[in-house]
Formats: structure tokens, sequence, C-alpha cells
């Protein structure tokens, strides 16, 4: 049963189109304040 559950996991999970940066980025680069107001306008 458990083999079945995971292999039924497996077969739906897909690494389509997924794959590793070229580069890293710097995290000063990266704005997590801009996300956090988009998300607190949906919000209300």
């Amino acid at each position: 049963m458990v083999l079945t559950f995971i292999l039924t996991i497996a077969g739906c999970a897909s690494t389509k189109n997924v794959g590793l940066e070229d580069s890293l980025k710097a995290p000063s680069s990266l704005d997590a304040g801009a996300t956090l107001r988009a998300a607190n306008a949906d919000a209300g």
C-alpha cells in the first residue's frame, strides 16, 4: 500500500522545465518588501 502511494506520487511529480540557475542571485537584489506589500493589498 505504501509503495503504491509512493509510486503514484512519484508518477505525478514532474520536473519538466525545472533546472538549476545559471548564476546565483545577489541577496541584496531580492525585494521581499514589494511582495509583502502586494499580498497585503490583495488581502484587504
